[in-house]
């Protein structure tokens, strides 16, 4: 569906394919980090790499997600696609 590059210093998102979360200029910061995408952003943010599923709160599509950090640098990668499938999110970082 679509990838991102995200700054773990800033929280910022620099690069987003979904025109929905540009618009409204989200710092991955102001998402609840307790589920779904503001889980895996805390987990992201916290320079882990790990896989996951949720409902992505711009969409209301379900996703299933991997992300991890660039080396040597402040950035990561969150790549998502689009599932059929209905589910919660995944409980730990490799998405079992």
């Amino acid at each position: 569906m679509h990838p991102a590059i995200m700054s773990r210093k800033t929280g910022e998102t620099i690069a987003n394919a979904n025109p929905k979360t540009e618009d409204e200029g989200t710092n991955i910061r102001d998402l609840d980090q307790s589920q779904g995408l503001g889980l895996m952003m805390a987990r992201l943010m916290k320079n882990e790499t790990g896989t996951g599923d949720f409902v992505d709160p711009f969409t209301k599509v379900h996703i299933t997600c991997s992300y991890r950090p660039v080396a040597d640098s402040d950035w990561s990668v969150f790549c998502a696609a689009g599932t059929q499938r209905t589910s919660t999110v995944s409980s730990s970082a490799d998405g079992t």
